[in-house]
């Protein structure tokens, strides 16, 4: 069953999925102390001219559902996803789903608001889609993908983004890099605190994620 919705990002991110959006170097430091004991992630960014393609994967020790339900809960991804100072759906119920997504991403004294409108294809359990409508980024499309695997959930992340500003060359992949690491590595801590929460929480994963 498909459902459209005009992430960002986030999150995952655009919007979760996607797509999440910037950090604090302090809050970065922090994560790299906290280790997932229950989740592995790898990120991959390649810059082609103005644009940058991220890969990125994520094995987490969480139901398929739970992982649904935080990559889709586009109202609350703000509380839990640094540097992203708002995110809300602003389409009407039965309208294709737009969501909205303000925050911050740089580095030190480098620092750039982002702001992202994006429309947003749903298939239930599996897969979300993210394309920007609006907002300071030129492009940006993003995908998260959902897939059982053994008694955890690997999911894949993947967006190509067109900024519409101009980022240092030499910083730029590595800015893209991190942001993305901090938002998987958020919503992966929101979903093993929601399974936790409900008792459904799996043991730790055998493999990294992308083997």
């Amino acid at each position: 069953m498909k459902r459209f919705i005009p992430l960002a990002i986030a999150t995952a991110s655009i919007l979760a999925a996607a797509l999440a959006i910037g950090h604090a170097a302090a809050f970065g430091a922090e994560l790299k102390v906290k280790a997932l004991s229950a989740a592995e992630v790898t990120v991959q960014v390649a810059r082609q001219e103005n644009a940058f393609n991220v890969e990125a994967n994520l094995l987490v020790a969480v139901d398929q559902r739970i992982v649904w339900e935080v990559l889709t809960d586009y109202n609350s991804l703000a509380s839990f996803v640094p540097g992203m100072r708002s995110s809300r759906i602003v389409s009407a119920p039965g309208e294709p789903l737009l969501v909205e997504q303000k925050g911050e991403s740089g580095f030190l004294w480098f620092r750039v608001p982002i702001e992202i409108l994006a429309r947003v294809e749903e298939v239930q359990f599996g897969t979300v889609r993210f394309q920007s409508v609006g907002g300071n980024l030129t492009n940006k499309r993003a995908e998260w993908d959902l897939r059982r695997h053994d008694h955890a959930t690997r999911v894949n992340y993947r967006a190509n983004i067109t900024p519409g500003f101009l980022l240092p060359p030499l910083i730029g992949p590595a800015i893209v890099s991190r942001d993305a690491r901090i938002m998987i590595e958020s919503v992966a801590r929101e979903m093993l605190r929601r399974a936790e929460s409900t008792g459904t929480a799996t043991s730790a994963v055998a493999a990294p994620a992308g083997q």
